[in-house]
């Protein structure tokens, strides 16, 4: 039994396969073609639109707190002392400004000894023709630090004229007539203990 013929195949066309190969041929190079045109386009963008650099928003106003809003401004004198006109005119040494006793306003800080020092900074600078009293007011701002600091700059402007007036406010904030008479009942009431000598007492009667 013999196998029976599938077909005949169809005679070679040569004008069929050129044909195939030219658009072929038309296809890849349309392609090319378009990769160069997008990689043009591409460059061309990269070229003219300048890069945007992400830029830092100012901090809102709602996101900061009480106290950096409140806190006082660096760098310049507090508006309740009044200066003079007739002032002579003198530059705070940096040097001298870091040599100022500091304070912060803190309970446990002596507003009185932190005023005694002060005074002892300042009889050693007297720049000539200078008073002691302009000094004083010039530099007491720099003494000053923390809350302390922030309670001088939010006194009524114009409040201060003289050394003596500054003295006087800042011990009415940091040693109130309640603490003066707290002090007072101390000292009274103070007796030496049974176990403490004549210059332990003493000593300890200073501190009050």
């Amino acid at each position: 039994m013999t196998r029976k013929n599938p077909g005949t195949l169809a005679p070679y066309n040569p004008e069929i396969e050129a044909s195939a190969r030219r658009t072929h041929g038309e296809t890849l190079r349309r392609k090319k073609q378009q990769q160069s045109t997008r990689r043009s386009e591409q460059e061309s963008i990269s070229e003219t639109t300048p890069i945007e650099e992400p830029t830092q928003e100012p901090e809102p106003m709602a996101d900061q707190t009480i106290r950096e809003l409140n806190a006082a401004p660096t760098g310049q004198q507090p508006l309740c002392i009044a200066f003079s006109q007739g002032d002579t005119p003198f530059q705070l040494k940096t040097g001298l400004i870091h040599l100022l006793p500091t304070f912060n306003g803190l309970p446990t800080e002596s507003p009185h000894k932190h005023l005694a020092e002060f005074h002892m900074m300042c009889s050693s600078m007297k720049p000539q023709g200078v008073s002691e009293d302009q000094i004083k007011l010039r530099e007491f701002p720099f003494s000053l630090a923390g809350m302390a600091k922030e309670w001088l700059f939010y006194l009524p402007p114009n409040s201060i004229n003289t050394w003596a007036d500054l003295s006087r406010v800042f011990l009415d904030r940091y040693f109130p007539a309640a603490k003066a008479t707290e002090l007072r009942r101390n000292i009274l009431g103070i007796q030496q203990m049974h176990d403490e000598s004549l210059y332990e007492y003493w000593e300890r009667f200073k501190k009050l």
